[in-house]
């Protein structure tokens, strides 16, 4: 959209108002329509109403996601009975997330043949800020959307065109109090900002993909923020509580909106060129009876938001024009990410994103007779053994372990369910645990090493 203006411009710029005439004869003259203007909520309505009523594709990078909903709602059909392919958050929300869950599902039904029963994705590295007009929608969404607004938006399943699954949320009991959790292979994570929104988008793509058959009737999907340690992730996630609670006066977005960056702000062309995004997933299969097998994804890029960004608009745009039969295939509507498949990863790969999906070591879910090494201990390392599963928690911290001295000890639960002893060896301190029973499924180091 380009808004009306008294310049002169070469001819192929299209000047438009948000007017039905201007965006239909906007819409008419272009198979693809490309939108960066937000918050969307505001501007961007009607250029999808122009684009699901004359069939004309439309990408756009918002994370609105009460918007979303509300574009889903008023405009899927029409979209698709007129052949236009609409896909939201094709940006860093939610592209990432969404083709990393994809991808996943598809390496292990093609390479196990069994369906996905979780992914668990965390935001593994972010070096960046958010620019003023990113900012300048959060508290804008705020503003345009009552509280029961944007609850139904995040509740889960709420953008799937079929019911989801039946199957229980596989988030222990203290992730859910304390946003904390641990996975052998990610490590340590906590609640991420863009997590409810990253998996609206997902969900959505199990429920478009056949039906939800082709990543499984058990599908679940929970997306965090890597963190250093157990403390800090709790402290990140009561900090983002309390920031979401004080978001909800109005007197506090008024006192923002003067304080944060205006839209048109933030880090410097130069600056950008420093950033760094990587994410991280791992999937679970649908099995039982043996330990469960695993795929391992990530998405990294190096360089600037915005640059990403386009890298995503113009990439998906191509597998768009390219594929003669992809209205077919999808159907059309409101798609998501995930809906254009292996030939958008391969392109963005091509234009400088790392993208692997690989095999995980499985997730033991039986008794585990097992050997845990850490070398090089010194003084004031802290040793944390977590145990979770949905209703238990057991957190072995704050253990200092001395530089040189030999140590020798055992721990125990005082159910009496795990024993364990400690012993030198010249590359470091080992520590054995046997007899686990099966539901305590995840024992790990923090802040960083995985174990298991």
């Amino acid at each position: 959209m380009i808004v009306r203006s008294q310049l002169k411009t070469p001819s192929d710029i299209e000047i438009a108002t948000l007017s039905n005439e201007d965006l239909d004869r906007l819409a008419k003259a272009t198979r693809v329509m490309l939108n960066t203007i937000g918050p969307y909520h505001l501007y961007s309505t009607p250029i999808v109403e122009s684009c699901a009523r004359n069939g004309t594709h439309y990408l756009d990078v918002t994370g609105e996601t009460a918007w979303v909903l509300q574009i889903i709602e008023n405009y899927h059909n029409l979209a698709s009975v007129n052949g236009a392919i609409i896909i939201p958050e094709i940006g860093l929300e939610s592209a990432p997330s969404d083709l990393l869950a994809w991808s996943l599902a598809t390496y292990l039904k093609r390479t196990l043949t069994c369906d996905t029963a979780e992914v668990v994705c965390t935001v593994h590295e972010v070096r960046s800020r958010p620019s003023g007009g990113t900012l300048a929608t959060i508290l804008s969404t705020l503003d345009a959307y009552s509280l029961k607004e944007i609850g139904r938006a995040n509740k889960p399943w709420a953008m799937s065109p079929i019911p989801g699954p039946r199957s229980r949320s596989l988030e222990p009991l203290f992730t859910r109090l304390f946003g904390v959790r641990v996975v052998n292979g990610l490590g340590t994570m906590t609640t991420s900002i863009a997590g409810s929104s990253n998996r609206a988008i997902v969900q959505r793509s199990w429920g478009l993909l056949d039906k939800g058959k082709y990543y499984g009737p058990n599908f679940q999907y929970s997306e965090y923020l890597s963190v250093r340690n157990t403390l800090f992730g709790i402290a990140v996630h009561f900090a983002f509580a309390l920031g979401s609670l004080l978001l909800l006066l109005r007197p506090i977005r008024w006192l923002m909106k003067r304080l944060v960056y205006a839209p048109g702000e933030g880090r410097s062309k130069i600056d950008t060129k420093e950033e760094v995004f990587e994410f991280r997933a791992i999937a679970t299969a649908d099995e039982a009876g043996r330990p469960q097998r695993r795929a391992f994804a990530r998405f990294r890029w190096d360089g600037g938001a915005y640059y990403l960004t386009g890298v995503f608009l113009a990439e998906a745009a191509m597998v768009i024009l390219q594929d003669s039969k992809i209205v077919e295939k999808t159907g059309g509507g409101i798609l998501t990410p995930a809906t254009l498949g292996q030939p958008f990863i391969d392109r963005l790969c091509e234009a400088g994103v790392e993208f692997k999906t690989e095999s995980a070591p499985p997730r033991q879910s039986s008794v585990l007779d097992t050997k845990l090494e850490i070398s090089s201990l010194n003084r004031g390392n802290l040793l944390s053994l977590g145990f979770q599963n949905k209703s238990i928690f057991t957190l072995f911290s704050l253990i200092p372990l001395l530089k040189t001295e030999p140590i020798r000890g055992f721990f125990a639960l005082r159910a009496g369910l795990i024993i364990g002893d400690s012993n030198p060896s010249p590359q470091g301190i080992s520590l054995h645990v046997s007899k686990i029973p099966k539901f305590l499924i995840d024992i790990s180091f923090s802040p960083d090493e995985n174990v298991i």
